[in-house]
């Protein structure tokens, strides 16, 4: 639970905060930090918390009842998440039993090993599906090849800052923004979400776009990004704001690499 998990944590829960009309502490109530003293409380005896952890710090723990809560195996068996975000990296941490505990509280559980690199994944691809008979939803930092379970094939997705970052810095480079804020980086992660159908996820088990899309995916992070800095008044270049004249100019000034005959330069 370092500042990878913190960064990570908070900005779904901004996300989340917009999509489904919330306050960041409404959905903060429903995150489950843990460290390696257990759950992040505001009870845990001798522990003064780091400064990032403290918004995830749970205040609904008495302080005799953190030892239920002293490490990741307490915790899943306790609370029973749906979700699970790995960015510790430390390695494999995640078991049969937990995930089990996981898979029998919620069909679809989610399951999301980031930490790079494979070495460092809280748990493979492999056992997250067959663990949840190919249930899980899965997305780690490092690639997993495919998973074969009961006869269905299981394509785990990858995490990667690839997906917006092109799209954040041309839309970026494009408005001149005074700086750029958090609701600029919401709003390139909702268009990025947008752009896999829940059909898509549920009948492929992709959760992003596939990687051949990515220009066009960049494109519309862009322009996504451009207007959230025209609505908060931080962009300084006068753009289009109307959605088919900006996406033109955005694919106007999208770098295409051209490369000239290898005969010129290669022997």
């Amino acid at each position: 639970a370092g500042s990878a998990a913190a960064g990570v944590v908070m900005a779904i829960c901004d996300l989340m905060a917009v999509n489904y009309k919330m306050s960041r502490e409404e959905v903060l109530k429903k995150v489950y930090m843990v460290d390696t003293k257990g759950l992040v409380t505001t009870t845990r005896p001798n522990d003064k918390l780091q400064k990032l952890k403290i918004p995830f710090a749970r205040t609904d723990v008495a302080a005799e009842e953190n030892a239920k809560y002293k490490d990741l195996a307490s915790v899943i068996r306790e609370i029973k998440p749906t979700a699970f975000l790995g960015l510790g990296g430390v390695g494999p941490v995640l078991t049969e039993e937990m995930v089990k505990t996981m898979y029998g509280a919620c069909k679809r559980p989610i399951i999301f090993p980031l930490s790079n690199p494979t070495s460092k994944a809280e748990i493979t691809a492999e056992d997250a599906y067959n663990w949840t008979e190919g249930n899980a939803i899965v997305a780690s930092g490092s690639p997993f090849p495919d998973v074969v379970v009961n006869g269905q094939l299981c394509k785990p997705s990858q995490g990667n800052n690839m997906y917006i970052f092109p799209g954040i810095g041309l839309g970026a480079s494009l408005a001149q923004p005074t700086h750029i804020s958090n609701e600029v980086m919401v709003a390139a992660a909702r268009k990025l979400s947008s752009m896999v159908t829940p059909e898509i996820a549920k009948n492929t088990g992709l959760l992003y776009p596939a990687i051949d899309e990515i220009r066009h995916v960049s494109k519309h992070v862009a322009v996504a990004v451009i207007q959230q800095m025209q609505a908060e008044g931080t962009a300084t270049e006068t753009l289009p704001t109307n959605f088919p004249e900006l996406i033109k100019l955005v694919d106007k000034k999208m770098w295409v690499p051209r490369y000239p005959n290898g005969e010129l330069y290669l022997e």
